[in-house]
Parts: C-alpha cells; structure tokens; sequence
C-alpha cells in the first residue's frame, strides 16, 4: 500500500503535529521511517539562555542563525567560530586571532568570554531536542483518497460509478456536490507500529477505516453508497515493512447484493 507510506512521509514534511508525535513515540521501533521523517523539521532544545530552535539534519540537531534585537547572534558553534575568526583577523595579526580561538574552544558552556574590546561570545549548552509541534492536523484530503483507493481493491471496475464523481471531484480539487463524505477523526488504544485499513462497512453506507500508527484513526464514511460484496483488512507492519490481508467474517449478518447501490437516506 504505497499510498499509506507516501501521505506519511508527504504529511511529516508539513509538519502536522499528531503524525510528528506518534513517529517520536515509536522512534525506537522504526528508526528508518523517524529519521527519513524529521529531516529538515523544526526542533527546540532548553538551554540557561531559553529555548533554542533548530531542526535535524543528518540525524543531529543544529542550531537556527538568527539575530537578536540587541544586536547579538546565535549560531551553531562551527559557525560561530568562523564568523569569531573573522572578525578577529580585522583586527589581530595571525597568531593572536589563534590564540584567542584556542580560548574560545576552551571555555565551558553557559560562561561568556571576552574576545577583544567588542566581541563577547557564550556557548550555550542544551538538552534534548523535542519537536516542534506547530502545524495542523492531517488534511482530509490525503486520508479521501487513501479510503477511496483502498475501496477501489474492492469494487473493482464498479469504483467508476457516477455515484462516486462527487469524490474524485474532491480528490482533484474540484467543486463537488457537499456531503457526499463526511471524516470521522477517532483514536486507538495507543500507539503501534502499524499501518490499517479496514471496509468496516457497506451498508447502510461505506465506511472504510484509516490508521496510523495504531493510534490516528480516520472513519471515511461515502455517504451516498452501499456496497455488499466481501470486506476485508489491510495491515502494514511498519517494523518489517510487511503488509498482511485478511477478509472480514460478515458472521450471519444479511448482506446488501453486491453491487454499487444508492445509500439509503
């Protein structure tokens, strides 16, 4: 199921909190996927200073430059020292500029040192990074179009029906008719490293569940449709990257025939 992967990764770059969450939570069980997911994104760490932002590259955290409005910078340290070692060479000949670096290298965190009548520097020591969790929630739009596919495995050439138009118009960006879908956000009992998609029912309407990571559920109800042919799950073992598909036992329960119908209203 490549789309459940895709809006994963694609939604991490958008920095949607719940999806950022769930991925530190299970950080030690799918390493790959975390580090393939907060590269780039925003992070903050404490320091004696206050917060400190910055983001991961290469699965370390670095620093954000950024003026103060005193006046003053933050850098990464290695920056800080070229920047340092240039405005030293405007004023000091080779060697004093190398032993005032020297210092610079030697000083402990959180004490700031006099490098010259107007260059003072502090190397701020900080704790863990934690993510940045500003954004928004997962858009509708990725989770429509998961559920609609995951529905077409099941219909088959009857995924054509003009009943669902409204929905591939949706897909597309395209006005649609309203209500014709309606998402239900839900969660699980926590987290998993696991990927699900379900038909959870057909009648009196569609519904096909999305999960990620056992905890962000997603009830996709198509409105205006019925369907009656086999249901079954779909689960994707993020630790092994193995998916499995089972049907769902419909037990004695009558089913609808088989065939896109009209959703009672």
């Amino acid at each position: 199921m490549l789309c459940l992967a895709t809006v994963v990764a694609s939604g991490g770059r958008g920095r949607p909190g719940p999806i950022r969450l769930a991925i530190e939570y299970l950080r030690d069980r799918i390493p790959g996927i975390a580090a393939a997911v907060t590269e780039g994104q925003p992070f903050f760490a404490e320091s004696r200073r206050g917060n400190v932002r910055g983001n991961v590259k290469r699965q370390r955290f670095q620093v954000s430059a950024s003026r103060e409005p005193d006046g003053s910078w933050i850098q990464p340290t290695k920056t800080a020292r070229k920047t340092i070692a240039a405005w030293l060479s405007e004023q000091h000949e080779a060697a004093e500029v190398e032993r005032l670096l020297r210092k610079f290298d030697e000083a402990p965190d959180d004490t700031e040192i006099n490098l010259g009548p107007s260059i003072r520097a502090t190397k701020w020591g900080y704790g863990d990074p934690r993510p940045a969790l500003g954004g928004s929630l997962v858009d509708d739009g990725p989770i429509l179009k998961i559920a609609y596919e995951f529905l077409a495995c099941h219909l088959m050439g009857a995924i054509y029906n003009p009943r669902f138009d409204d929905i591939r118009a949706t897909i597309l960006g395209q006005p649609g008719r309203p209500g014709a879908y309606r998402i239900e956000r839900l969660r699980g009992e926590g987290y998993a490293a696991m990927h699900g998609l379900a038909l959870e029912a057909g009648a009196p309407h569609i519904v096909v569940q999305v999960r990620f990571f056992g905890w962000l559920a997603f009830g996709v109800h198509f409105l205006h449709v019925a369907w009656g042919g086999p249901r079954y799950v779909y689960t994707l073992d993020l630790t092994r990257s193995v998916g499995s598909c089972k049907q769902i036992s419909e037990g004695t329960a009558v089913r609808p025939p088989e065939e896109v119908g009209l959703a009672p209203q």
